[in-house]
């Protein structure tokens, strides 16, 4: 999996933000509502699941807490580290978000986003147009996913890139700032 960043920056003068866009808008509360948090607890986990929730068109049915130190530990971990948990510990904390990996996903990244991007339907689209329903919950292409975005910001990102942050009115890291620029592309 790769990023091409010259296709990227062709969809960036595209891109309309709209001011009253509720997705844009809780972004950096969520950001700040982990940011806060020294040590995460179970409260806080459940309260951030049902945040990310709030932007997925179905509803959390089920929360697997059968084994919450573990998983209040994983997610500590994913916080306070820049590498990235194994596929297998994703895996352990898919049941925590209703065995969602796009929940999961942007629960890690309201945690740590600097490590974890978002990954969501739209995005597996950009990669992998056709079948990509069978792709979406697979932690192995994740990780690919995770792994370019890694490589792709290691270079620097073009001056393009900063007009749309600048657009924004926050900060957002430049894992979010890549992520982004796909999920808002126009079909």
């Amino acid at each position: 999996m790769k990023i091409n960043l010259e296709e990227l920056k062709q969809i960036i003068p595209n891109i309309k933000l709209e001011e009253d866009n509720s997705y844009l808008i809780s972004y950096p509360y969520f950001i700040n509502y982990f940011k806060l948090k020294d040590r995460l607890s179970k409260q806080d986990l459940i309260c951030g699941v049902f945040m990310i929730y709030g932007w997925m068109p179905t509803i959390l049915k089920n929360i697997d807490c059968t084994d919450i130190d573990k998983i209040v530990d994983l997610f500590n971990k994913a916080k306070s580290s820049d590498n990235i948990l194994t596929e297998i510990e994703i895996e352990n904390l898919k049941p925590f978000t209703n065995k969602s990996l796009v929940g999961l996903s942007k629960l890690l990244h309201f945690i740590n986003p600097n490590v974890y991007p978002i990954w969501d339907s739209k995005i597996c689209k950009y990669f992998f147009s056709n079948g990509f329903y069978s792709k979406i919950g697979n932690v192995s292409i994740y990780l690919e996913y995770v792994d370019a975005i890694k490589e792709t910001i290691k270079f620097g990102l073009p001056n393009d890139f900063d007009n749309l942050r600048e657009q924004l009115g926050y900060k957002i890291t430049d894992v979010r700032l890549i992520e982004l620029v796909i999920f808002l592309k126009p079909v």
